[in-house]
Parts: C-alpha cells; sequence; structure tokens
C-alpha cells in the first residue's frame, strides 16, 4: 500500500484504472460507504490498533484470530490454480530469501518478494535454490527471460483465512 503521491514520485509515467479517492466503508461508521483520502494514508491508525477487519476500521477489537503463528493483518499473496489455494505470507517468504517455491493445484509456482511487492509466476525450468535477479517490475529472470505471472491477490492473512480457512497458508519447513 502506498500514498498516490508515494506512487507519483516513483513512477511519473504511470498509469492507474482510477484517480485516487473514491469511497469505502472502511471510512465510515455505518455500512455506508463516506469518502477516502488516500494522500492522508489512511491505514496508518488500522495498523496500529489491536483489531482487525472492517470492525477495527470503526474502533472495535471484536474478532478473534485464535493462532499465534501469523498475524491478522500479515500480508499474504494468494494463489489459486485448478481449485487449490495458497497464502504465501510476506514475512515467511522474506525468511526464506525472498523467493519460494511450491506446487499449487496441478501448477509449480514460483513467489518472489521483493522492492516492487509480492508476485507469483511459473515455476521456470532449472535450479531455483537461490533465485536472484527476479525483476519484478518488468517479470523477467536474472537471464532476461521473461517469467508468466500468475493471477494471485494480496490481502491480509485474516481475509485469506476466512475465504479458505486455517490450512491454507504457506509456511517454509
Amino acid at each position: 500500500m502506498t500514498t498516490w503521491r508515494a506512487f507519483r514520485a516513483a513512477h511519473p509515467d504511470g498509469r492507474v484504472l482510477a484517480p485516487p479517492g473514491g469511497e469505502s466503508e472502511v471510512a465510515s461508521d455505518s455500512d455506508d460507504p463516506a469518502p477516502v483520502d488516500y494522500d492522508t494514508g489512511p491505514y496508518d491508525r488500522y495498523f496500529e490498533m489491536a483489531g482487525f477487519g472492517l470492525d477495527a476500521h470503526r474502533g472495535g477489537d471484536s474478532r478473534a484470530w485464535g493462532r499465534d503463528d501469523l498475524d491478522p493483518k500479515t500480508v499474504v499473496l494468494g494463489v489459486e490454480r485448478d481449485g487449490d489455494a495458497f497464502g504465501f505470507p510476506l514475512p515467511e517468504v522474506e525468511a526464506a530469501g525472498g523467493a519460494v517455491t511450491s506446487t499449487v493445484g496441478d501448477s509449480e509456482v514460483l513467489v518472489v518478494a521483493g522492492d516492487a511487492g509480492l508476485h507469483a509466476f511459473e515455476r521456470p525450468a532449472g535450479d531455483i535454490d537461490a533465485v536472484t535477479g527476479v525483476d519484478l517490475t518488468a517479470g523477467t529472470d536474472a537471464d532476461g527471460q521473461r517469467l508468466t505471472r500468475l493471477p494471485a491477490r494480496r490481502l491480509f492473512a485474516f481475509a485469506w483465512q476466512d475465504d479458505h480457512g486455517s490450512d491454507s497458508f504457506w509456511f517454509a519447513l
């Protein structure tokens, strides 16, 4: 997550699908959307709160998490393939050297974390023990070969668990 100002500074020619602003339930005390000013960092306060989810945005702390191996607000990259799903927690990928491989459904998957975010690719052929030189912005490997991106979504651990259950996370052995 970033502010519009930070995105524009880093990517002056970057394009977005919608202008900054808009409305969201997280900015409201009810289920009716309210205006959001993304330049003010609307999630800063959220990360400091003990609670999580929409209830926390509204000042509550009523949801139970029930696990100690993963914080509910941990960033996760969710990958779904062939009816199977894994959520790759960012700290786990970083602790494994910034790149991990796994099988999701019938697909061999490479998940890479770096300055440009957390991304999933089809696992390229060859030795993946030390994936270095992956350009996440260009989607290329160290040899400049184009990697095939896989559909994935970035979300919080609690949201992934709500959708896929508590056993749907990837952890290093």
